[in-house]
């Protein structure tokens, strides 16, 4: 019983670990699938944004009109968005620069941009998604979402800042769940439990995250692997390579395992309990059994002696006078008599016949009389 209790706890703990694990998979794949659709978002924006754009640019629409469409669209994406757009800004073909709401500031250099680099050095028909930085205008952490268009004629980008970014990492971590981390593809930190950390590199301070950042980005963008403090990480990533890390402890983890484990392990125990407690009072019982069983014996055995010594006596005294050649009648009588209650006793005493009077009384009085 002991041994089936353990392998089943075994087995328990194996099923409860492999499937809690899965759910910490499925928790972070679901919130990398929900913030891949956002950042698509985004980018439908861009692209319904950069076709309108394209036809008043070809219509010959001055400047000033350009930048009064920029900032219209830019109301509209700020009211969609949450807030969370900055700026949208474009490269018309003549290669100024022009950005709503503002002019253009003269020490603005388009070739140091680094989404421009990166997206002069992307694929034409392929959106281009930065990693975070600081704006130069607003001074907030931001990314960018820019796209080429007409064959590269112009070209439209879009900033947004992180507070949509930061509510998937409460989505990961829920509350008190655990440490989540998001990750753009050169290590920058898009977004953390502590946003103070929001910008920089993954340093010797994040080294859990580091490695496990490197491990994700090596095994097609999903892995599991084990902290130095003993917790599970789990990675996943977008299609646009952000990286989303969730740290967890493993009491948390499978905290709930446990508690089912322990309960079961309670019920369990409880049902052996139980079990062992009849198989006591059963051998009990039959010890009881045995015992009056015992006295039952030695009773009719003593009760025997004390029935057949004054009718045995009865017997004697008959005899005697059958041989002292007195009248025989009342003696006959009374040997006979004694005879017939010596038979009673036997029947009652003798355990024998008791059986099988309980025999015949189980047999339907037909049968009997048929026997019979």
């Amino acid at each position: 019983m002991i041994a089936v209790l353990v392998i089943n706890l075994f087995i328990m703990i194996k099923m409860n670990s492999s499937q809690t694990e899965e759910l910490g998979r499925m928790r972070i794949e679901l919130v990398a699938a929900d913030l891949q659709n956002r950042l698509d978002v985004c980018t439908d924006s861009l692209n319904k944004i950069g076709t309108r754009l394209s036809e008043r640019i070809e219509q010959g629409y001055t400047e000033e009109d350009l930048r009064t469409f920029l900032s219209e669209e830019k109301k509209k994406e700020i009211a969609s968005t949450g807030r969370a757009c900055l700026n949208i800004f474009c490269v018309t073909p003549d290669g100024r620069v022009l950005i709503s709401d503002m002019a253009t500031p003269e020490d603005y250099v388009l070739q140091d941009r680094d989404w421009y680099k990166a997206l002069m050095s992307a694929p034409a028909d392929e959106e281009y998604i930065s990693s975070v930085y600081e704006d130069a205008f607003t001074d907030e952490m931001c990314f960018t979402v820019a796209a080429a268009f007409d064959d590269g004629k112009f070209l439209l980008g879009m900033d947004y800042n992180m507070s949509d970014i930061q509510s998937y990492i409460s989505k990961m971590s829920g509350e008190n769940y655990g440490d989540a981390m998001i990750v753009n593809r050169d290590g920058t930190i898009a977004g953390y439990n502590d946003e103070s950390v929001v910008g920089e590199k993954i340093s010797d301070q994040f080294a859990d995250y580091r490695e496990a950042f490197l491990l994700v980005s090596s095994n097609s963008g999903s892995a599991v692997t084990e902290s130095r403090d003993g917790g599970i990480i789990f990675g996943s990533c977008t299609e646009n390579d952000w990286y989303l890390l969730l740290k967890i402890s493993r009491f948390e983890l499978y905290k709930s395992a446990y508690a089912q484990l322990i309960l079961n392990s309670i019920i369990i125990i409880a049902l052996v309990a139980v079990i062992a407690l009849f198989y006591v009072m059963g051998y009990r019982e039959r010890y009881r059994a045995e015992d009056a069983l015992k006295y039952r014996n030695e009773f009719i055995s003593n009760m025997s002696d004390k029935f057949r010594t004054p009718l045995n006596k009865i017997v004697e005294y008959a005899d005697a006078m059958k041989n002292s050649g007195s009248d025989t009648g009342p003696v006959d009588m009374i040997s006979l008599e004694a005879a017939n209650l010596g038979e009673m006793i036997d029947n009652i005493i003798s355990p024998r016949l008791f059986l099988q009077g309980r025999m015949s009384a189980r047999i339907p009085r037909q049968e009997r009389n048929a026997a019979t």
